[in-house]
């Protein structure tokens, strides 16, 4: 679990502080950089859609190039008389093939993320105080236990 993120969904308040750390007495920490790697890349999968949002974007941008590149070919083939070399339709297709299949993913990733979200049943917001109406007079509480409100 990314401890880090479940503390900052939940709206713990944070404070940086600022200190100069001593040195370990346990010796070396036991997290190796793979696994550092790993706990960043569960942090950024379980609170973030950000790498969908890329993958859409870059499928987008790719398209993009792909149709620009075939109007050039078709451009310097037919108006300026000048064959190309190479083979510019293949590359102008796979460009675009690639492109409209990483935007597809993206979307795909979008709805499955959404989903996703929604089936974690996480509450839409977090009450910090429960303030109720007892005889025409209102108090206010922190609210203890289950922090979900309906």
């Amino acid at each position: 679990r990314f401890s880090k993120g479940i503390f900052a969904w939940v709206g713990f308040n944070t404070y940086l502080y600022p200190y100069t750390p001593e040195e370990r007495v346990g010796g070396k920490s036991k997290w190796s950089f793979k696994q550092l790697m790993h706990y960043a890349f569960d942090g950024m999968m379980s609170f973030s859609t950000l790498p969908l949002k890329l993958a859409t974007w870059v499928g987008t941008i790719s398209s993009i190039a792909a149709v620009v590149y075939t109007i050039d070919v078709i451009i310097e083939t037919y108006v300026l008389k000048n064959t190309p070399a190479g083979y510019p339709t293949i590359v102008c297709l796979i460009l675009l093939l690639g492109g409209l299949t990483l935007l597809t993913l993206g979307i795909i990733g979008e709805y499955l993320a959404r989903i996703y979200v929604e089936g974690k049943h996480r509450p839409i917001y977090i009450a910090r105080q429960v303030i109720t109406a007892d005889d025409g007079k209102i108090t206010a509480q922190d609210h203890q236990g289950n922090l979900s409100c309906p």
